[in-house]
């Protein structure tokens, strides 16, 4: 019996100590976390789940080729960023430069193409007579002696005007007589000769000797022509762009011609020999009355926009039968001090009330003087 029951004890330790070496690797995993992995049975094969909870992280399970990859994938790609930022920094320093230049040969460019004066241009508008209207920045307001100039400029063999010619100044108190040369922005006056005492008005002759003389002051002066509604303006400052003398000429040229009188204070005029005939340049007009031959002056007021004036008419005395329409023609062309441009073939010559005694129409353009 004691043999049995020893036999008995030492099965049991085996036993034992085989269930021991099986559990010990099981309780050495669950003393590693706080929480033990779940393990199932079926049969005697156990499974396991595909995280392993350490320290309450999750750890994923996967191939360590996989994680070295992806780490490598990383590094490469905010390498390739950094290049990227560089390039483009670059590539924005260089466009820089380059915007600077194509602006800088733009704005070359536009002083280069800077309009500049024209010469024949400015050669045929000069001419004509101009009314002084201020001296510096006062105006000159005075009804009679004003000093003027007249433009009168040489001419290249196919009649266009040059930039050289003949000016003939009242100063106020004496004619002179000068050459002048046109530049770009200024005149020079050369061989000044005073021909004659006019008046005894002399308060504008040192102004503008100032001007014309260059004795007495420098060789050029800066002059400057602008065009406006119906007149053009002329203006002469010193180097330092101070205003010297200012000019004034009505643009009237438009006028130059013959005109058939189609209406006489709203009446339809049927008369072929009702004509007015005017000569800007010469400041004369003549023409017919259907009856007569008349002539006259012409003039302007510098100061009053659209000025027109005529004034000393002289009549031909042969008689007619259409004295009603010759008296309706002298008393409109007395009335009228302005006009009004209808069209390029058309003017209305106006009185002083603003009602319109005269239409005229153009037959042509260069006028037709009697002889």
């Amino acid at each position: 019996m004691k043999i049995r029951y020893v036999i008995m004890a030492v099965a049991a330790m085996l036993v034992c100590s085989t269930m021991s070496a099986e559990l010990a690797p099981e309780a050495k995993k669950q003393q590693l976390g706080s929480e033990a992995t779940p393990v199932s049975k079926t049969g005697s094969q156990s499974s396991r789940t595909a995280t392993v909870v350490v320290s309450r992280e999750v750890i994923p399970v996967g191939k360590p080729s996989d994680q070295k990859d992806k780490k490598k994938k990383d590094k490469k790609d905010k390498k390739n960023n950094k290049e990227n930022k560089n390039l483009t920094a670059q590539s924005s320093e260089k466009s820089a430069p380059k915007k600077e230049e194509k602006k800088d040969k733009k704005h070359k460019k536009n002083k280069e193409h800077k309009p500049t004066v024209n010469l024949k241009e400015l050669a045929a508008n000069v001419k004509g007579q101009w009314t002084l209207v201020s001296i510096g920045k006062n105006g000159v307001t005075d009804d009679i002696d004003i000093p003027y100039i007249i433009f009168e400029p040489d001419k290249d063999n196919a009649g266009r005007a040059l930039p050289t010619g003949m000016a003939y100044v009242s100063n106020g108190h004496k004619i002179i007589n000068a050459r002048y040369t046109l530049s770009e922005n200024a005149v020079t006056f050369t061989g000044p000769v005073a021909s004659q005492d006019v008046t005894k008005t002399v308060k504008y002759e040192r102004d503008m000797n100032k001007v014309l003389d260059p004795r007495k002051s420098e060789n050029k002066v800066k002059m400057t022509l602008t065009h406006k509604l119906n007149e053009f303006d002329l203006s002469f400052n010193d180097n330092s762009n101070r205003p010297m003398l200012s000019f004034v000429r009505h643009d009237i040229g438009f006028m130059d011609g013959k005109w058939q009188v189609n209406e006489l204070y709203g009446e339809n005029v049927h008369d072929v020999q009702a004509n007015l005939c005017i000569d800007v340049a010469q400041q004369r007009i003549h023409g017919n009355t259907g009856c007569n031959y008349f002539n006259g002056d012409l003039a302007v007021t510098p100061y009053e926009p659209s000025s027109i004036d005529f004034s000393g008419m002289v009549v031909d005395s042969h008689g007619g039968k259409k004295v009603r329409q010759e008296r309706l023609m002298l008393v409109a062309l007395e009335e009228a001090n302005s006009y009004l441009k209808l069209s390029d073939t058309s003017i209305a010559l106006i009185n002083s009330h603003g009602k319109q005694v005269m239409k005229l129409n153009l037959i042509e353009r260069t006028p037709r003087r009697r002889r």
